[in-house]
């Protein structure tokens, strides 16, 4: 199948990311994901929806590379063709997963110096120090990232992930063990990142789509519907998970 590329003339910028016709398994035959198209425009907060075994996790797993049963027919990086392993892609995403367990011993520090080498990218140290403070984690910055509780650990990535300000930031469940400060801390600095790129962020939270998404897709049993973009909708997730 051949795909459109971008128009010269078209004004209108292509998505951040576009994937045609994606599918994923556990076991070989049981396809877990089945998408036929999804893309994230850029400088644009995306939301993704759906109830616990819809396969929210499994999508961002698969477009942060970690997942390797996965077939994909086309992937479009910017309006070039691209990937998931392809060294440009992945130099220009970021993604904080719901669970992380690596980098137990490093301070908050040091993993950000490593994130600086790693993506070759500058990291501001203003920047770093507005979002420990909003997160209130200025404290923690010397600690181990194995001995902080699971919400500063969370905050550790999400203010990792905020400072880098590369141009694809995915969010896979951002509030869980997060508190009431930094949930609404984090939503401002979501809005705020329209500035420097675009947000792909799953929940289950229907006040984090209400307050931070330009578009939606919902996902059930592996397949996505959307992007839907209706203002009305977006302040009524409940009607579009479960439909009613």
């Amino acid at each position: 199948m051949t795909h459109p590329q971008p128009d010269a003339d078209d004004p209108t910028p292509p998505p951040a990311i576009s994937v045609h016709r994606l599918q994923a398994w556990y076991v070989a035959g049981q396809d877990v994901l089945d998408v036929a198209y999804f893309a994230v425009p850029p400088h644009t907060v995306v939301g993704l929806l759906g109830v616990n075994g819809a396969g929210k996790t499994t999508l961002i797993n698969c477009l942060s590379g970690v997942h390797e049963q996965v077939n994909v027919e086309d992937v479009q990086w910017n309006g070039r063709a691209s990937g998931f392993s392809d060294p440009g892609y992945r130099a220009s995403r970021y993604t904080v997963f719901t669970e992380h367990s690596g980098f137990t011993y490093w301070s908050f520090d040091a993993y950000l110096a490593f994130l600086s080498r790693t993506y070759r990218r500058p990291i501001d140290p203003a920047a770093v120090a507005e979002l420990s403070a909003g997160f209130q984690f200025e404290p923690f910055r010397d600690k181990t990232i194995g001995a902080l509780s699971t919400g500063n650990r969370k905050k550790a990535y999400l203010i990792a992930g905020l400072a880098l300000r590369l141009p694809l930031l995915i969010l896979d469940e951002p509030v869980d063990g997060l508190d009431f400060t930094g949930t609404e801390f984090l939503y401002d600095a979501i809005n705020a990142y329209r500035e420097y790129g675009s947000v792909l962020m799953s929940s289950h939270i229907a006040e984090s789509f209400e307050r931070c998404c330009d578009q939606l897709y919902v996902m059930r049993s592996g397949a996505l519907e959307g992007p839907i973009t209706d203002p009305d909708a977006l302040r009524h997730v409940r009607r579009l998970v479960l439909g009613d």
